[in-house]
C-alpha cells in the first residue's frame, strides 16, 4: 500500500475500517449519498419545469459560479491561505520535512526506476513583479537541494516571462481563454528542463 493510501487509512476510526472491510456497501456510502443528493435535488426542477440534470447542473453553474459572486471572498481566502502557509513556523524546512511526504514520495518513486519532478508554479503576483521573501526564497533553496539530491528534478516557474499577469483569473489560477496557450508554455518550459536534465545524467 502506498504512501497515501497508509495516510487515508490512518485518518480512519477503527469501527469505520472494520466495516468497509467486512461490509462492502459501506465502502460505497460516499457514492450512494451523492446520488441521492442529486435525485433530491433533480426532483422538483424536473417534476414542475421539465428541467433535467443538465439543466439544473447550469443553473447552479450560473447562480454560484465563483467568478460571479465570489471572486472578492475567493482573493481574501487565498491571502488568508498564505499567511498560514508562509508562517515562520511552515518555512522551516529541515523541521517540516520529516512530517511530509516528500520522502516517501521520492523514495518509491526511485524504487519504480523513476524520476520524480516537482513544479512550482508561478504566480499572478510574480507576473506583476512582487518578488518573495527572503524566508520562503531559503525554503525553495531547500527543497530544490533537498529533491535534487536524491535524483529527483526541481523546477521553477516563477521566471517564465511568457506568463504574464493578464493571463491569470486570480492570483493562482490560469484564466480560461488563456488556459490554452499558458499550458503549452508551460510544457515547452517543462520538456526542455527534462531534456536537460536528462542529458546531463
Amino acid at each position: 500500500m502506498d504512501v497515501f493510501n497508509s495516510a487515508v487509512q490512518a485518518k480512519k476510526s477503527l469501527l469505520v475500517r472494520i466495516l468497509e472491510k467486512y461490509i462492502p456497501i459501506f465502502s460505497y456510502r460516499s457514492e450512494i449519498y451523492s446520488n441521492f443528493s442529486n435525485d433530491i435535488r433533480n426532483f422538483l426542477p424536473a417534476f414542475i419545469l421539465n428541467c433535467g440534470p443538465e439543466c439544473v447542473d447550469e443553473a447552479f453553474e450560473y447562480v454560484f459560479d465563483d467568478r460571479e459572486i465570489n471572486a472578492l471572498l475567493w482573493e481574501e481566502y487565498l491571502l488568508n491561505l498564505n499567511d498560514v502557509l508562509y508562517s515562520p513556523e511552515n518555512l522551516d524546512f529541515d523541521a517540516r520535512v520529516g512530517q511530509s511526504f516528500l520522502p516517501d514520495m521520492i523514495s518509491e518513486t526511485r524504487e519504480k526506476g523513476m524520476t520524480p519532478v516537482f513544479i512550482r508554479v508561478k504566480y499572478r503576483s510574480h507576473a506583476e513583479g512582487q518578488p518573495d521573501s527572503t524566508e520562503l526564497e531559503t525554503y525553495l533553496s531547500d527543497l530544490e537541494n533537498y529533491v535534487e539530491s536524491r535524483g529527483g528534478l526541481y523546477l521553477d516557474l516563477e521566471n517564465e516571462s511568457a506568463l504574464t499577469a493578464e493571463m491569470y483569473r486570480d492570483n493562482v489560477h490560469i484564466g480560461e481563454e488563456s488556459a490554452e496557450k499558458a499550458t503549452s508554455i508551460i510544457a515547452q518550459a517543462v520538456l526542455k528542463e527534462i531534456n536537460e536534465f536528462m542529458q546531463n545524467q
